[in-house]
């Protein structure tokens, strides 16, 4: 179904077949919150993305806030959910392991260079004016490149246009109308 499509089966749910209960602006808004949950429950969108680290010591980085300093790297804006996190190390992907914000904090406290086996994830910015996904730390800090994959769970795109289809599979539509209702 595409937006227009939805908000008609929406109504629908809400007994409101004429359209004068509702104003399309906020059943449009309440359609594309639902499919970004909706996406969140039945795990459809898995992707992944790719980051070359850098040596967390290297003379290129010469602002002292580069978080690479901190083997620090950002995560994708539409990030939904992280389902693994592997490094590619002599021919093969190498898991890292997630560690809990505290267990990392105290583990980084000596900066060690050498092949990452750990992660942790920060969501959200420090800024209101440049709001990001969050971050992703890698311990050890890399002591050289390295190729990191990201596999994770995509948002879908917010629907802007009545013909516009949500990336949710076709099967959970109806979900995210009857979550929407």
């Amino acid at each position: 179904m595409n937006r227009g499509e939805m908000r008609t089966q929406t109504r629908i749910l809400l007994g409101e077949t004429v359209g004068d209960g509702y104003v399309d602006a906020e059943i449009n808004t309440v359609l594309n919150t639902s499919c970004l949950l909706v996406a969140r429950d039945v795990l459809s969108l898995k992707t992944r993305r790719d980051i070359t680290t850098i040596a967390w010591n290297d003379p290129i980085l010469v602002d002292p806030e580069d978080p690479k300093k901190e083997g620090r790297y950002s995560l994708p804006d539409d990030m939904l959910a992280m389902i693994s996190v592997k490094i590619w190390d002599g021919g093969r992907w190498l898991p890292l392991t997630k560690m809990e914000n505290e267990e990392y904090d105290e583990t980084a406290l000596v900066p060690q260079g050498s092949i990452p086996t750990h992660y942790k994830l920060e969501f959200g910015s420090v800024s209101l004016t440049a709001p990001k996904a969050g971050d992703i730390s890698l311990w050890p800090y890399p002591d050289r490149e390295y190729i990191v994959r990201r596999t994770f769970m995509q948002k879908p795109t917010p629907m802007s246009d009545d013909t516009h289809t949500s990336e949710i599979p076709e099967v959970a539509h109806f979900c995210a109308c009857c979550h929407s209702a």
